[in-house]
């Protein structure tokens, strides 16, 4: 993870707001090529979103009007304090090709057509197999922008997922779950 402080301002257009990488992220993420994703915290407020290359090792990064308006960005020159991951999306692609094929020999359709709400659940375990494949269809669900704003938790202890139940009463049938994937 990288900590640094950087320029957030106005592109010379005055059409987008940036922040300015202080760095050569394709150095020090090691990333020759494609497209850097990245992640953490811009002033203490997470953030997700990919780099762009200006040349010349420079890159910056868009901020969305929601990121300017939680830093406090008021359209003036500000400096803010970073951390920045780069998420390997590519070891995440090779994992999931390695993953076991779980296939069906129902169509689209048909699947959608006939969908049920389960509320009961048994403690029997789900395969490792099962529980990878149902992540992998989470992160292949398109999201907006392919900003994919969201994280994937899963539980299986089962003193937490009790007390999950308890303090939520949409979520009483995880009493009896052999686990939970929780989405943020």
């Amino acid at each position: 993870m990288e900590q640094f402080d950087a320029q957030i301002k106005k592109d010379g257009s005055d059409r987008l707001t940036i922040m300015e990488i202080p760095f050569d992220a394709k150095a020090v993420f090691r990333k020759p090529k494609g497209t850097i994703y990245v992640s953490g915290t811009i002033n203490g407020i997470g953030y997700r979103g990919k780099l762009l290359s200006r040349g010349n090792g420079k890159f910056i990064m868009v901020l969305n009007k929601a990121m300017q308006k939680s830093i406090g960005f008021d359209g003036q020159a500000m400096t803010a304090r970073v951390t920045m991951s780069c998420e390997d999306l590519d070891a995440v692609r090779e994992d999931h090709e390695k993953m076991a094929d779980i296939t069906s020999d129902m169509d689209v359709l048909t699947a959608i057509k006939t969908r049920q709400s389960i509320r009961k659940f048994t403690s029997k375990p789900v395969s490792q197999d099962m529980v990878n494949a149902i992540l992998c269809a989470g992160m292949h669900a398109p999201t907006a922008k392919n900003k994919r704003p969201y994280h994937f938790i899963m539980i299986r202890d089962r003193r937490v997922l009790s007390m999950l139940a308890r303090h939520n009463s949409n979520a009483a049938m995880m009493e009896e779950s052999a686990g939970a994937i929780v989405v943020c």
